[in-house]
């Protein structure tokens, strides 16, 4: 007799009742929240204050306090390939962006790999309240950068935190006196002045159209292809970038798409989007914004 043909049992699911979340697990959820919160302090706590810095209203670790903050929450990092250097010479003054891709893994866990790009123009490496060509600065401090960025974003990911922010740092009884503030006015009492709408959070939208305007400029960049460029950063869409008056990330991005997408796709060692098809036709409307 001839092998029949397994035919598959079709089953129609059936509409039950949604799920009920019970008071307990309410309670038990806000009850692991606010212990997570009390840990976050708890590693910030465990840090010194000269291992961090604040941008704008924002404060960001630096390699000390990532590593004490990995060890403390049993988390291994790890960089993934070197620094990849980026130079642009014919700007002025001249710079380069450096681009680290960094990896974190808690116990068993996935690793989460992020990337992190350091630029000579930062306000960090300004002399004389402005930029400075790359070869008067320490390019190797700017290629440590990169790293310490990656591996920040890799340990906040891993985590769960995303970002500290500035009452983690008071929560964890760190003063301003004692951390380093760059690009940043102070009150009467010290410490940022609070921000009262979300626009002065985020990048105006000059600074949106200066941004558009330089991936336009010549045909190197789609609009496929700078979202790519974005979520690498961590945003979503360009009014995502924090708007403090030197956003490192806002600077980085910008420098990075005064190149080419295939530059960038370089830097990162194949670890982005794939490069797009070199017949690929360049679009026809492009509009380059206003420059600000």
């Amino acid at each position: 007799m001839p092998d029949q043909p397994l035919v598959p049992e079709v089953v129609e699911p059936t509409a039950g009742p949604p799920a009920k979340i019970e008071p307990l697990s309410i309670a038990r959820l806000e009850s692991e929240i606010e212990q997570w919160k009390q840990l976050k302090i708890l590693l910030v706590k465990a840090t010194r204050p000269g291992d961090w810095k604040i941008f704008g209203d924002k404060p960001y670790p630096e390699m000390p306090a990532v590593i004490s903050i990995a060890a403390r929450a049993g988390v291994s990092l790890h960089i993934l390939g070197q620094p990849v250097p980026q130079y642009f010479n014919d700007a002025d003054p001249p710079y380069v962006i450096y681009t680290s891709i960094a990896g974190a893994r808690r116990g068993i866990g996935p690793e989460f790999q992020e990337v992190g790009m350091a630029c000579s123009k930062d306000e960090f490496f300004w002399r004389d309240k402005k930029p400075i060509p790359y070869h008067e600065v320490n390019v190797t401090t700017v290629a440590k950068k990169s790293y310490t960025n990656a591996a920040r974003r890799a340990l906040t990911a891993c985590l769960g935190m995303r970002d500290f922010t500035v009452e983690d740092l008071r929560a964890a009884g760190k003063e301003y006196e004692d951390v380093q503030v760059i690009g940043f006015r102070k009150g009467k009492k010290g410490g940022p002045k609070p921000a009262t709408t979300a626009s002065e959070q985020k990048i105006s939208a000059k600074q949106v159209s200066r941004l558009w305007a330089i991936a336009f400029a010549k045909p190197s960049w789609t609009k496929d292809e700078v979202p790519q460029l974005l979520a690498s950063m961590g945003y979503e869409i360009p009014t995502d970038i924090p708007g403090s008056r030197q956003s490192p990330d806002y600077e980085a991005i910008c420098g990075t798409l005064a190149g080419s997408y295939e530059d960038w796709q370089a830097s990162l060692g194949g670890a982005g989007e794939p490069s797009r098809d070199d017949d690929e036709p360049p679009l026809e409307d492009r509009e380059p914004g206003e420059e600000g």
